[in-house]
């Protein structure tokens, strides 16, 4: 069964779908954790894992990147029913999705950092890129792969935090260019809790 989505009704998606707007042509990128493609919800959504490596993610974690895909590409409450959905786990060691590395730790280093996903996102050939988790990686590195998308015409969004506070170090939406999105009610109000 899939649960009935509050957003699909007040962004009259039905609407949007009849008049041809599925999404189809387009690739979207979703950097976060794992995503569970058995999920009813996904079943006939064109989902891959591009990967660099694997984390070792929490439950809730592996429940947020499904859910994030849910509402990005599922044929039955997505925002883009037809578009094609490339997933990219990433950790950092600050966030309670992720339980370890895993695979991501090499010779002391990352292979999953935010700039070297975006950076691979964008060779891959997605158009928007999706990331809703906070990033507190601070690098030149993440600078410039920002940068690098925007040139290039790739569209980053990126969640405001979930903090109730305008403080914004620690997401995307800081840098200028990327797209901050905060959460609202179902009645159209602003969240308390959103940033």
């Amino acid at each position: 069964a899939v649960p009935s989505q509050d957003y699909f009704s007040y962004y009259p998606l039905d609407t949007v779908r009849a008049k041809g707007y599925t999404g189809k042509g387009v690739t979207i990128a979703a950097i976060g954790g794992p995503v569970d493609t058995s999920d009813p919800a996904l079943k006939g959504a064109n989902v891959t894992d591009k990967s660099r490596c694997t984390v070792e993610a929490t439950p809730e974690g592996k429940r947020h990147g499904t859910d994030m895909a849910i509402i990005l590409v599922s044929p039955k409450t997505g925002v883009a029913p037809d578009a094609t959905l490339y997933t990219y786990q990433s950790s950092t060691a600050s966030t309670a999705s992720t339980t370890s590395n895993g695979t991501c730790s090499s010779d002391g280093g990352r292979l999953n950092t935010f700039a070297s996903l975006i950076n691979q996102a964008v060779e891959d050939g997605a158009q928007i890129i999706s990331v809703s988790q906070s990033v507190s990686e601070e690098s030149p590195e993440l600078k410039w792969a920002i940068a690098n998308a925007i040139s290039k015409g790739v569209i980053i969004v990126a969640s405001a935090g979930n903090g109730a506070s305008d403080d914004n170090v620690t997401h995307l939406s800081r840098f200028s260019g990327v797209v901050g999105v905060s959460a609202i009610n179902a009645d159209g109000t602003f969240a308390s809790y959103s940033s």
